[in-house]
């Protein structure tokens, strides 16, 4: 297994949703990304907004099988199961 290809999918897995916010903050409402993000502070919705913006590693898992780099999408799944295991434990502190 190279682990550099491993890293880089796994980068790409916490760079993705983080970017996909900011585009869907930009695109779909009236928000800048500072003050979306101060929103979702103040409401509490760590858990939704990250949940829903790992989604979007899903593109980008897709795009890895197709190209047949298969250890960056094995990257890219560790760091879902991660952000899958954030967004548990924020839910049962809440």
């Amino acid at each position: 297994m190279n682990y550099k290809q491993l890293f880089i999918g796994m980068i790409l897995g916490f760079v993705t949703p983080i970017f996909a916010f900011s585009v869907w903050v930009t695109t779909f409402t009236d928000f800048d990304v500072p003050s979306a993000i101060d929103f979702v502070i103040k409401r509490r919705l760590y858990a939704e907004v990250l949940s829903l913006s790992a989604i979007s590693n899903m593109v980008v898992f897709y795009l890895f099988i197709e190209t047949n780099k298969d250890t960056m999408a094995k990257g890219v799944i560790f760091t879902t199961m991660i952000l899958a295991f954030i967004v548990f434990v924020i839910k049962m502190v809440k």
